[in-house]
């Protein structure tokens, strides 16, 4: 090498090192923790660019130490995942046993971009045992080396199977049904029917189902009247369905588009009776509308919806569900009982078996539409893209928007980490952005704030952020309009509608002295972030406010709650007491309710009720953020005037002064001081006719749908 080279190597490795600082720098001195995401962003891909190994790994371990800033820690971990060379394999592998529990997660993700490395794949089958969160990454890790290394992992597992049992067995189980081979599936059929074991035993059975092995085994266990037999029977249902590479007849013959949407998270009702219970909130309401919406088009041959349900479900879907237009298909995980949105994640592989069997079991879809940073999304995702399947992706800048508003003094760089652990941020955004570069076509809901998703996704998303189709969310008017004709005409001599009683029972429990006082409503999932403890803050903390209204919470499932719902409802009985005290102050707490129900209460509480409701009352949405807010949207259409988050969607269509107001939700006492404002505006001239008026020309489910078969065309062309 002459001298001029070994100058021009030098100057290019000391300009390497200098921007890597530079970007270790911007890490640490990022304001907020977006923007810490962006800069982390930024420097694994500087790192995997730099040249020098051992100068980078010295100087990505050095932000990996830090202790006082977790974030900066795990930005150290990724960029650490891209440098080639032992070196940074030998510190993520320590990294595996950090005291710091989110550092031992984030190291099993990152070794997920990087070669097969054998001394780790006992600690990472160790972390599969232990399950949840951190048990799906180290899954998908040794799943992802298993392509390269099939007899160590299978060797790694095999070693942790023979201490575990219980859940851990079964998550074990699982992973060894994403290992190729005829050696992992051997292991399964021995499992398969070893009695000793149920649940470990129907995983194997299940997970046999996608495998290309003798069907004789399943044919067997099909053959047994519990649920071994019930779960054999889905896995042969799998098996044949694995063999099928052509596309089948569309469903009757039917010309026009087959969709399919996901989600997977809710507890899926067509009559969405849970609404507002468990995780089912707005979206489940649009996606069931929609449905609905979609299989009354004459261009749709086929809506599915996909979503969580029984074996007993997926095995009827298969069998006779497939060729209705408007169709509800199950994906069976989690055995029996609610599986909540944090505790899914370690159910992926049962959910891509699922999806997959949904999607090849009729007419495969012409697009797939995901929604939200969750394990439907990741699974369904994967899903489509090995079958071919164009993806529609909604874009909604969470968990940024979320990251971007909490407080500093509960959540910062300092303790990230340890709220990462519990919220799984950092994979989340990473996801949304994932998703946002490689859908074929992205959806975004309308935004007062252009810049938002920029500063949200970082500037990788620019392309595709800027090919994007704008569209507003909807609501089906006609339950709205019923709703209020109905209660308009209600006297106390005549029978009153079903929908209503569970407010009218409500409201004559309260003390006489209650009655007749105008309502402040609000309603959705008992969830820390929809804010109903706020709500409820700025209500009872305002005498004139309590004095001359009765307050109404509308969500949750009282009977069945979950730990989120546990948590709210113990934060509610703080605030505003027990159940009689909360009769004496007129305070009713109304549990989820069907959505027809809720039509009825916004009605009651615009124009009121004969003796129990004056009207003039006043709709609250105190989420910290909202993405678009159907409920508000409701709201407006029953002539209510509200108060919603300046921030996200609804800043795009409540008009502030006139139709409502928008205010930092996040702040009680800027709650109440937007309450109080949102009371002044009930007499407003026009108020209720313009509000209506947007609501049916802009904010209908038939023209939401309208807008999304754009976009499926759209993702169907890109595809072609």
């Amino acid at each position: 090498m002459s001298s001029v080279d070994r100058h021009l190597e030098l100057d290019h490795f000391v300009r390497d090192e200098r921007a890597l600082v530079d970007a270790c720098d911007s890490v640490v001195h990022a304001t907020g923790i977006v923007a810490g995401l962006r800069a982390a962003e930024s420097l694994q891909l500087l790192a995997c660019r730099a040249s020098g190994a051992f100068d980078t790994v010295d100087v990505l371990a050095e932000l990996l130490d830090q202790r006082d800033d977790q974030l900066a820690a795990i930005a150290g971990v990724h960029a650490l995942s891209g440098v080639p060379g032992s070196l940074a394999t030998a510190v993520l592998d320590e990294a595996l046993d950090d005291e710091r529990w989110f550092v031992t997660e984030h190291a099993a993700w990152s070794f997920s971009a990087r070669s097969p490395h054998r001394p780790a794949m006992d600690r990472l089958a160790s972390m599969v045992t232990d399950g949840g969160f951190r048990g799906m990454v180290a899954q998908r890790t040794l799943a992802g080396w298993a392509h390269g290394d099939r007899n160590g992992v299978l060797l790694a597992l095999g070693k942790s199977l023979e201490h575990a049992d219980g859940a851990g067995r079964v998550a074990l189980i699982e992973t060894v049904g994403a290992i190729p081979g005829t050696a992992a599936t051997a292991l399964l059929e021995t499992v398969a029917f070893d009695n000793d074991d149920a649940d470990a035993q129907l995983a194997a059975i299940a997970a046999l189902g996608w495998r290309p092995s003798d069907p004789d085994p399943l044919e067997r266990l099909a053959l047994d009247d519990t649920d071994v037999g019930e779960i054999a029977l889905l896995a042969l249902i799998d098996k044949t369905l694995s063999t099928r590479t052509t596309d089948v007849i569309r469903p009757s013959g039917r010309v026009g588009h087959r969709i399919a949407q996901v989600v997977i998270h809710a507890e899926f009702d067509e009559r969405l009776i849970r609404s507002g219970a468990g995780d089912n909130g707005g979206l489940a309401t649009l996606v069931g509308q929609l449905s609905t919406a979609f299989a009354d088009r004459a261009d749709v041959a086929q809506i599915t919806t996909i979503t969580r349900g029984s074996t007993g479900d997926a095995i009827s879907d298969a069998f006779f569900g497939c060729d209705d237009k408007e169709r509800l298909a199950s994906v069976p995980f989690g055995g029996r009982g609610t599986v909540d949105r944090r505790s899914s994640w370690e159910h992926r592989l049962a959910v891509e078996r699922g999806v997959r069997r949904v999607f090849l079991a009729g007419a495969r879809p012409d697009v797939v539409h995901l929604r939200m940073a969750d394990v439907g999304t990741l699974a369904a995702g994967r899903v489509a893209r090995q079958l071919g399947i164009p993806v529609v992706f909604t874009a909604a800048p969470d968990p940024h928007v979320v990251l971007g508003q909490l407080d500093p003094a509960k959540v910062s760089r300092c303790n990230f980490g340890d709220h990462d652990e519990l919220e799984h941020y950092w994979f989340r955004a990473r996801m949304v952005e994932r998703m946002t570069n490689q859908a074929d076509q992205v959806v975004l809901l309308p935004r007062g704030d252009d810049g938002e998703l920029r500063r949200a996704f970082g500037e990788r998303a620019a392309g595709p952020l800027q090919r994007a189709i704008v569209i507003a969310e909807g609501v089906d008017p006609l339950p709205i309009r019923r709703a209020r004709t109905v209660v308009s005409e209600l006297d106390d001599q005549t029978g009153w509608p079903l929908p209503i009683e569970p407010l009218r029972r409500a409201l004559q429990d309260l003390a006489p002295g209650r009655w007749g006082l105008p309502l402040v409503v609000s309603v959705g999932r008992l969830h820390p972030g929809k804010g109903m403890d706020r709500v409820a803050k700025a209500w009872a903390g305002d005498g004139t406010l309590r004095r001359t209204t009765n307050l109404v919470i509308i969500g949750g499932d009282h009977a069945r709650p979950t730990a989120d719902e546990l948590d709210v409802l113990a934060e509610l009985d703080e605030i505003l007491g027990d159940a009689d005290e909360r009769r004496r102050n007129g305070v009713v707490l109304l549990g989820h309710q069907p959505n027809e129900a809720v039509a009825y209460v916004f009605a009651a509480a615009a124009i009121g009720l004969p003796r129990l409701v004056a009207p003039g009352g006043v709709y609250v949405g105190a989420a910290a953020k909202e993405e678009f807010g159907l409920a508000i949207v409701e709201a407006l259409g029953a002539g209510l005037p509200v108060v919603a988050p300046a921030v996200g969607g609804p800043a795009t269509y409540v008009a502030h002064g006139d139709t409502g107001v928008l205010a930092d939700t996040r702040s009680v006492s800027a709650l109440r001081t937007a309450i109080a404002q949102a009371r002044r505006l009930v007499g407003r001239p026009g108020r209720v006719e313009r509000a209506q008026d947007l609501v049916l020309n802009r904010l209908t489910i038939d023209a939401m749908a309208a807008s999304l078969i754009d976009a499926y065309q759209s993702a169907q062309a890109d595809v072609a």
